[in-house]
C-alpha cells in the first residue's frame, strides 16, 4: 500500500513539474509541489523551487511562504522550529501532505532511529524537543522502544539493536562517479 501512495505521489510530482515547464504553473500547483518535495525530504529540489517561484506567485500565496519557511527549518535541523510549522493551521490543499510529514512513520519515527543511533546517552528534555513531544510523552515511547531511563541523571539510554558498523571507504572512481553527479545536478 505504502509503495502504491508513494508511486501515485511519484506521478503527481512528475505532473506539477511539466505543469510547471509548459508555463501553465499556478500557485496552487506551486504549493503543492513544493508540499511534495518537502514529505519526500527533497529539500535541495524544494530550495530550487522557491528560488525560481516567480515573485507574485510568492508575495500572493502566503501558504507557500509557511511550507518554506518548514523547510529552511528542515534544512537547517531545526527540530523545535520544524514541529511549529507543523502544528501550525494549513489549509485543505496543504493538509493532507502536511498529515503525512507529521506522521510517526514519517518525520518522528525517523528522528527518533537517528537518535537511536547517534547517542549514547541524551537528556530526556533533548529528546522531548527532537521529537517535538512533553517529556512525559518522549520518555514513554523510548521507554517503549526498549531504551532504559536512568531517573536521577534524566537521561535515557537508547537500546542497541543492531551492532553500528563502520561504512566501507569508496574507491576513487566511486568517489569520482558521486562528485560527477553532483556537478551534473547543480548545472542542471
Amino acid at each position: 500500500m505504502a509503495s502504491a501512495v508513494g508511486k501515485e505521489l511519484e506521478e503527481l510530482c512528475t505532473n506539477y513539474e511539466q505543469m510547471e515547464l509548459d508555463g501553465v504553473a499556478t500557485g496552487e500547483v506551486y504549493t503543492q509541489l513544493l508540499a511534495i518535495y518537502l514529505l519526500q525530504n527533497d529539500i535541495c529540489n524544494a530550495k530550487f523551487l522557491w528560488k525560481r517561484m516567480p515573485d507574485d506567485i510568492k508575495n500572493s500565496t502566503p501558504e507557500a511562504a509557511s511550507l518554506w519557511t518548514l523547510g529552511c527549518h528542515m534544512w537547517k535541523r531545526d527540530y523545535v522550529g520544524i514541529y511549529a510549522s507543523l502544528n501550525q493551521e494549513w489549509s485543505s490543499l496543504t493538509q493532507p501532505y502536511i498529515i503525512s510529514l507529521k506522521g510517526r512513520e514519517k518525520f518522528q519515527d525517523k528522528v527518533f532511529r537517528l537518535c537511536e543511533r547517534a547517542y549514547t546517552s541524551i537528556k530526556k528534555d533533548d529528546l522531548a524537543a527532537y521529537l517535538g513531544m512533553t517529556v512525559t510523552d518522549a520518555v514513554s515511547v523510548a521507554v517503549s522502544q526498549g531504551w532504559t531511563l536512568d531517573s536521577a541523571s534524566g537521561f535515557l539510554a537508547p537500546k542497541r539493536s543492531e551492532p553500528v558498523t563502520k561504512d566501507i571507504p569508496l574507491t576513487s572512481e566511486q568517489e569520482l562517479a558521486l562528485l560527477t553527479d553532483y556537478v551534473s545536478f547543480l548545472e542542471n
